[in-house]
């Protein structure tokens, strides 16, 4: 039988239908006489069940839990995890810390054979101070590339989020020792 051919019972009724009138409710005479249909239905009946107590029963949150929900949301996104920039006054400009870190890393991905594994601010209210943990391709010496990942990470700060860092720590975390593709 092909996939968008309807199931036939033995007695010629299509499954389908049976299905439908059972959820339904409104069997008709064959099939509420006819051991194939019956069967059938016996199949689908506990669906009926659950699906008529469903309708019955309204759903409402347990007392506070909206409330205890939003304030996690709120908590989230409240000034701890956001990074004032510079703006102007009256403006007030900032930024989602997570936002600031991608870009940060992508910064140290652009240097050859680094890859950024992690990025924070130590103290996200006073956003001079960036940790930048990275891998170092095997072969590649460790202080040089810290150098240019310190370079790369202050030039996107500054030109893309507008700060000017004051201190870049760079910790090597791993060495990458798979072979380069040519």
């Amino acid at each position: 039988m092909a996939m968008n051919e309807p199931a036939i019972l033995p007695c010629g009724h299509s499954a389908a239908t049976v299905y439908e009138h059972t959820l339904d409710g409104a069997l008709d005479e064959h099939e509420r006489h006819c051991p194939h249909c019956r069967q059938t239905a016996a199949q689908v009946a506990p669906l009926r069940r659950a699906l008529a107590l469903a309708e019955e029963t309204t759903h409402q949150p347990p007392r506070g839990f909206t409330e205890a929900v939003m304030g996690r949301i709120r908590a989230e996104a409240g000034p701890g995890n956001q990074i004032t920039l510079p703006a102007e006054p009256p403006l007030r400009l900032s930024i989602s810390q997570r936002a600031a870190v991608a870009v940060l890393s992508a910064a140290a991905d652009t240097v050859a054979d680094v890859t950024a594994r992690g990025c924070r601010f130590p103290d996200p209210a006073a956003p001079s101070r960036v940790v930048i943990n990275i891998s170092v391709r095997y072969g590649t010496p460790a202080p040089a590339a810290a150098d240019r990942v310190r370079q790369a990470v202050r030039d996107a700060a500054r030109t893309q989020l507008g700060l000017e860092l004051t201190d870049v720590t760079v910790s090597v975390d791993d060495i990458d020792v798979r072979p380069t593709r040519p």
